[in-house]
């Protein structure tokens, strides 16, 4: 008798019936994946924490990948330089001096040095922020908050 499927109808015979479930292949299966599993949650060794820790680790690679790309347009921006050339593609002439300063950073910068061989391994369409649209974007993200911190002061002094 299966009491996984079936259920218990005969209660004159329970006890002998849940003796021998118990010992059923079964369940002793089941309950040495259930012991495993709290062991693992009490470790905190569960497949959903080994998903979050990589998800933390991604999420903190593409902030310090990020905060290098906003620190290079920053310094561009305030010598009043183009961001772009003639090419958009890493390591070629006239590429820009957005992209020559990315591969100069890499030169020095593990995290950069990272992202540019996962950029260059990646299919083309992948993300990579290193093209003119985060370039774009970044700008108009510096400008805008320029331009509320010029609003707040000038609101303040009045």
């Amino acid at each position: 008798m299966n009491l996984t499927s079936s259920g218990l109808t005969d209660w004159k015979h329970a006890s002998h019936l849940l003796t021998s479930h118990d010992k059923s292949p079964e369940h002793l299966n089941s309950m040495k994946q259930w012991k495993e599993l709290a062991v693992r949650i009490k470790k905190g060794e569960t497949i959903d924490n080994q998903e979050m820790a990589l998800l933390e680790a991604e999420k903190m690679r593409w902030r310090a990948v990020l905060t290098r790309l906003i620190a290079i347009v920053q310094s561009l921006a305030v010598r009043n330089l183009a961001l772009r050339g003639s090419t958009e593609t890493l390591f070629t002439p006239s590429n820009g001096n957005f992209l020559k300063e990315v591969e100069l950073m890499a030169q020095f910068d593990p995290i950069m040095r990272d992202h540019i061989n996962l950029v260059q391994k990646s299919i083309s369409g992948h993300t990579s922020y290193l093209s003119y649209n985060i370039q774009n974007e970044l700008v108009n993200l510096m400008s805008n908050r320029i331009i509320s911190e010029m609003v707040s002061e000038i609101k303040q002094a009045k």
